[in-house]
């Protein structure tokens, strides 16, 4: 799962505190990572434009984005849609864009999503 906040220090600063507390591990780049309560740290991770992937050892891997390829954080949150969950509201990207970012990306890892992706929908067609 991603998580894209707008990208700003304090933003990232209060991810990193929060999932920290429930026992999340962090890498960027494969290398641990633990610059969370240095701003300086923080605003070159955010000016790379890096993913920090947050690990925990009984939930899925979440990635912290601080850029999404081919749009800007007002773009997506513009277009995506609010849910409740409990007194949280989230905002969830659209799929379009999803697969716009995906194939601009081009990652082994987004090749293989669009691939997947493709896949099941031609499935679904032929149901």
């Amino acid at each position: 799962m991603d998580l894209f906040r707008e990208p700003r220090a304090e933003n990232l600063r209060e991810t990193l505190e929060v999932r920290t507390r429930l026992g999340f591990q962090f890498e960027a780049g494969g290398e641990p990572f633990a610059g969370a309560a240095d701003d300086d740290v923080l605003e070159q991770v955010i000016r790379a434009g890096a993913r920090i992937s947050a690990i925990h050892e009984t939930v899925d891997e979440l990635d912290l984005m601080l850029s999404i390829a081919g749009f800007g954080f007002e773009d997506l949150r513009g277009a995506a849609t609010p849910f409740r969950i409990a007194e949280t509201e989230i905002r969830v990207g659209g799929l379009e864009q999803l697969l716009r970012s995906k194939k601009i990306a081009g990652r082994p890892r987004d090749r293989a999503f669009l691939r997947s992706f493709a896949a099941r929908a031609e499935d679904e067609d032929e149901t």
